[in-house]
């Protein structure tokens, strides 16, 4: 790992990836696929930050969960292992890492905004009902979008390459 940024993108990859595996995956696969202690990790899940896209996910929602389960979890593993390596030595990640945390942020965004915009006063599962169950809720998504936010930072603003020219445009001017 090359710095900060490769540390926290290598621990974020890490989380992710059983995260996506043993919680995200039951949106999708049939209940018997997993263990009687894996599903009432879900419903505690549920139960402790009110999460209605969870407890009665819309289409919407769970075509982000298909995205989810077969395009981003590959990614994670091969980002995982290009950060770890550090991305000075696996600058290749770049467009794929940019494609992944555009991809992210943007859904991530949605889901944000469903959050804090929809009511939910009529609904007929567990859901936030004041400002600060909205918070609650919205701090188990935030790290999805914050850090895919500094992926892009990273890929678009620190790339080594486009800092070489940079100094070279400056060196010419001076």
């Amino acid at each position: 790992m090359d710095d900060l940024l490769d540390f926290v993108f290598v621990l974020y990859f890490a989380v992710h990836i059983p995260t996506t595996v043993v919680l995200d995956a039951q949106l999708l696969l049939p209940s018997g696929c997993y263990p009687d202690a894996l599903k009432n990790l879900l419903q505690w899940y549920i139960k402790t930050v009110k999460d209605p896209l969870v407890a009665d996910p819309p289409v919407w929602f769970m075509c982000l969960m298909v995205s989810i389960l077969f395009l981003q979890l590959p990614f994670f593993f091969v980002a995982l292992r290009a950060f770890w390596t550090g991305y000075n030595k696996a600058r290749w990640i770049r467009i794929p890492a940019i494609l992944y945390a555009t991809h992210k942020a943007t859904f991530l965004g949605a889901i944000l905004a469903h959050i804090f915009l929809s009511d939910f006063g009529k609904s007929a599962v567990l859901a936030p009902a004041s400002l600060k169950e909205r918070m609650i809720l919205s701090t188990a998504y935030l790290p999805f979008f914050i850090v895919p936010l500094l992926i892009l930072y990273k890929m678009l603003f620190c790339n080594p390459v486009v800092l070489e020219v940079r100094e070279t445009q400056e060196k010419k001017i001076n």
